[in-house]
């Protein structure tokens, strides 16, 4: 009897083990999807960079980021809806920028400041994104 409690005591363990290492491997693998063909690394990157223009931005100013490269990698992941590439989150005050399908990654900026005339122009003669810094309405 004792024999059959030790069995089943070692059984129970393997399929937690297995199941721990199913898990493991999944949560790798979706790790590895966000990565895919650079997306998060990418998308890290202008989040943070356009944070640090608005950042440094007065109000009055009008910035422009070369989207060039984020078109490329958004085109790989078979995401090409250009002019969604980056909007901006008013209320929580974040740039969110999507190069990829299932995902997308934000950023804050701390400049109280409003964002508008957003426009994203393709082929000009890159992909550029343009945007205006104004004063926030208090």
């Amino acid at each position: 009897m004792k024999n059959k409690k030790a069995m089943s005591s070692q059984l129970m363990d393997t399929i937690v083990m297995v199941i721990l290492v199913l898990v493991f491997t999944l949560f790798i693998f979706a790790m590895l999807s966000h990565y895919k063909n650079g997306a998060g690394v990418w998308e890290d990157f202008y989040a943070k960079e356009i944070a640090r223009a608005i950042d440094m931005a007065k109000p009055g100013d009008t910035i422009t980021i070369d989207l060039d490269k984020a078109s490329i990698v958004a085109k790989s992941n078979d995401y090409e809806l250009y002019d969604k590439l980056v909007r901006f989150d008013e209320k929580t005050r974040e740039i969110v920028v999507k190069l990829r399908t299932n995902g997308e990654t934000r950023f804050s900026y701390f400049n109280d400041v409003k964002i508008s005339n957003v426009k994203t122009f393709l082929g000009v003669p890159t992909n550029v994104l343009q945007f205006k810094v104004e004063a926030r309405n208090v």
